[in-house]
């Protein structure tokens, strides 16, 4: 099958991602202190410059890490919302390749660092990453402040570029897993955007130098994961970063990592990450971005937003004797212990019939039965229950006397309420997951947390 030049690239540097990844960084909720050591490390060892360039509302560190010897500049942030990880680490994947003496990839290496001087920001708001929320220890969005300025991290963002005068920025962030491409069920793994620098969404010059970025990185992800890459709506918001910096004179492309099934950790999201933006400094480092035509940034399908965890379709509904289809959403909160816990919760119910589940399951002949609970003093009492029982009786909810929520008991068979709390388990959207589906015989199914369980 035809490759292009950029899609043998793509290919290769995806293949390689193992060599370079950073595996401290496994998981999506790591914190501040988990990349110092990273930073540390190239303080000492490595011909990296860091500086810290400023410090957030509760006074951690913001670092830039600068790589290369060109004089065009290039500045790539990440986490301006602290829980949107996947850029973070690609980033310290991309330093380490970077700093590499291996031989393969000699040439790309030595190109990218003797034509560019690269500014990497790995974490732009480290309380928020604390939090593992959008918004940072002030409750601001720093995607909205980049007119008024308010938060010391947006001043720290400006800052940045207006030493940097970079030619390309990188506004590296995360979506929500539920996006999908237009009018399918494939998750939005990918979601790009040159963003409009007024009203008008005027294309100047350096709009369309970024709309030829994003089209090489799109021609690579059509070949390593093909139709699920979209774009966002190009309306202009005078607030934001993306918009601002573009206005400002830099070329700035918004990268998104969505969903993709059974990718809950995004891994391989950080090795499409790694294989496309190398591949795309690459190309700017050799001039060669200049010869994508923005007609196929243009061809990019829009975002929509139709996907949910799990559709069950064709439920029988008592209530209304007819079927509807009821749509759950997994549901993450994090914990002051830390950690998260995990619950399911009624996202819509009728007719999804426009919607699309990473997960769907057909009902067809079964009927929707509201769950019975049953109180527990404390989680010594949780570990003893005989789950399956329970549920063969139509027990699907446990009130808990000594409740404080708890990641190792999340993943239970059985939903843990609190028995203080006036708790609504009827099924209705904003609602947490514990209900049967039952056929003439009997219970069949539980649907727990959002995880269907069979009887």
């Amino acid at each position: 099958m035809y490759m292009t030049k950029n899609q043998k690239l793509g290919s290769t540097l995806f293949a390689a991602h193992d060599q370079f990844k950073e595996q401290t960084l496994w998981e999506r909720r790591f914190k501040h202190k988990d990349i110092s050591p990273l930073i540390t490390k190239l303080q000492t060892s490595s011909d990296a410059k860091v500086t810290v360039l400023g410090k957030s509302v509760e006074m951690r560190n913001i670092y830039e890490v600068n790589i290369g010897t060109g004089k065009r500049n290039i500045m790539l942030w990440s986490q301006m919302h602290g829980d949107e990880p996947t850029s973070t680490m690609a980033i310290f994947d991309m330093i380490r390749f970077l700093e590499s003496e291996e031989d393969t990839f000699k040439e790309i290496r030595e190109t990218v660092l003797t034509q560019l001087n690269l500014s990497f920001i790995p974490m732009l708001n480290p309380d928020g990453v604390e939090r593992f929320q959008r918004r940072n220890a002030a409750e601001v969005d720093l995607n909205r402040d980049a007119v008024a300025m308010a938060c010391p991290e947006s001043r720290i963002l400006k800052a940045a570029h207006e030493k940097n005068k970079p030619i390309f920025g990188f506004n590296l962030h995360d979506q929500s897993k539920y996006y999908n491409v237009l009018g399918t069920r494939n998750t939005a793994t990918h979601s790009f955007l040159a963003p409009a620098y007024n009203y008008a969404k005027d294309v100047n010059e350096t709009r369309k130098a970024a709309m030829q970025g994003i089209a090489l990185m799109d021609e690579i992800l059509e070949e390593l994961l093909p139709n699920h890459t979209g774009r966002y709506n190009d309306d202009f918001e005078p607030r934001a970063f993306g918009d601002n910096i573009q206005l400002w004179g830099t070329s700035t492309i918004l990268v998104e990592a969505g969903g993709l099934r059974n990718d809950p950790e995004k891994q391989e999201i950080r090795r499409m990450h790694f294989a496309i933006l190398l591949s795309l400094l690459y190309n700017i480092a050799t001039d060669e971005v200049k010869d994508y035509s923005t007609d196929k940034y243009w061809a990019i399908p829009e975002n929509d937003r139709k996907l949910q965890d799990l559709i069950i379709r064709n439920v029988h509904m008592p209530i209304l004797d007819t079927k509807v289809d009821i749509g759950i959403n997994q549901i993450e909160t994090e914990l002051v212990a830390g950690g998260f816990n995990l619950h399911g919760e009624i996202e819509d119910l009728g007719d999804l019939s426009t919607y699309f589940g990473y997960e769907e399951f057909d009902a067809a002949g079964l009927e929707y039965l509201a769950s019975s609970s049953l109180e527990v003093a404390d989680y010594v009492a949780v570990s003893a229950l005989d789950f399956n029982a329970h549920l063969a009786e139509g027990i699907g909810i446990v009130k808990l006397v000594d409740y404080i929520p708890t990641p190792e008991f999340s993943h239970i068979p059985m939903l843990l309420v609190d028995a203080k709390e006036d708790t609504d388990n009827s099924i209705k959207p904003g609602n947490k997951c514990g209900f049967f589906l039952r056929d003439t015989k009997g219970i069949k199914f539980a649907v727990i947390n959002g995880k269907v369980i069979e009887i």
